[in-house]
């Protein structure tokens, strides 16, 4: 009887030592899953930093909920730079001031939708490294249907974007005469604008337009036109002045992170089809 007794001890502590040993394995992974995160993180602080000038454009640069910076242009630096052996940081600039902050040094590059059209030889240039497409949209109730149409008609487009350069030289680049431009600092106004009746339409970046439609449930309110105004290449602007060779560093590295699917798949958080942007790299085949 006793001998049964001291049997069952023997087996409920073997039972117990078991989970002991198990609790302390899993305690061990933890913690050097924890180590390890914080050594990561120790090392990325202590890389050298570069800074990004980017402008509050969504969806390819804004502040996020949690008041980080955020956007297909900001995944995808933070990626190339961090490849290259850099720490990336943003800075949120005036973009009219993009010129002189950069020639004055307190930015390293301009990376937010920067379309390097007619500007090939003002910078350094990383790219192009994606497609952006030049939408018109109008409200879901117009008679508008074709980009033809705009003929004659009012626009609202935001100011200091390459939209505007673009709609501003209608007929270089074989665009319809517009009767009057409307440009605004804030994007947002462009589509007030629109939705009151101001402008008869607005002209901006595809993917820009579908994420306001998406973020604000306008599909019923809003419709984009049948076919792109213009398609652009967009880049990464360094100083003509820059002597560290970073521009042809950071398009290898572009092209690598096209190659390994690694674009896509960061595009892919914000894009339903983010083929079709990349599809730049095809097309230089």
């Amino acid at each position: 009887m006793r001998r049964n007794r001291r049997e069952k001890n023997e087996a409920g502590n073997q039972k117990y030592i078991a989970i002991a040993v198990l609790l302390c394995m899993v305690l061990l992974i933890f913690c050097s899953c924890g180590k390890k995160a914080a050594e990561e993180e120790v090392q990325e602080e202590l890389l050298p930093e570069i800074v990004v000038g980017c402008n509050d454009y969504s969806p390819f640069c804004y502040i996020g909920t949690d008041g980080e910076a955020a956007g297909t242009d900001i995944s995808l630096a933070k990626e190339a730079f961090q490849r290259m052996g850099y720490r990336a940081r943003f800075r949120f600039i005036d973009w009219g001031e993009r010129d002189q902050l950069l020639e004055a040094g307190e930015i390293d590059c301009l990376w937010c939708c920067f379309g390097m059209d007619g500007r090939e030889k003002e910078y350094q240039w990383a790219g192009p490294y994606m497609y952006t497409f030049i939408r018109a949209a109008v409200n879901r109730s117009s008679s508008i249907t074709t980009v033809e149409e705009l003929e004659g008609k009012s626009i609202a487009v935001q100011a200091g974007t390459k939209v505007e350069e673009i709609v501003l030289c209608a007929e270089e680049n074989h665009l319809p005469q517009f009767k009057a431009i409307f440009s605004m600092q804030n994007r947002e106004l462009i589509y007030s604008f629109l939705r009151k009746g101001y402008a008869d339409a607005l002209v901006s970046q595809e993917i820009s337009i579908l994420k306001y439609i998406r973020d604000y449930d306008m599909e019923e309110e809003i419709r984009i036109l049948d076919k792109p105004l213009k398609r652009a290449g967009l880049g990464v602007a360094f100083s003509l002045h820059d002597t560290r060779g970073l521009a042809p560093r950071l398009d290898e590295t572009l092209r690598e992170m096209y190659e390994d699917g690694t674009s896509e798949a960061l595009l892919r958080t914000y894009l339903q089809i983010p083929q079709k942007y990349l599809e730049v790299y095809e097309d230089e085949r």
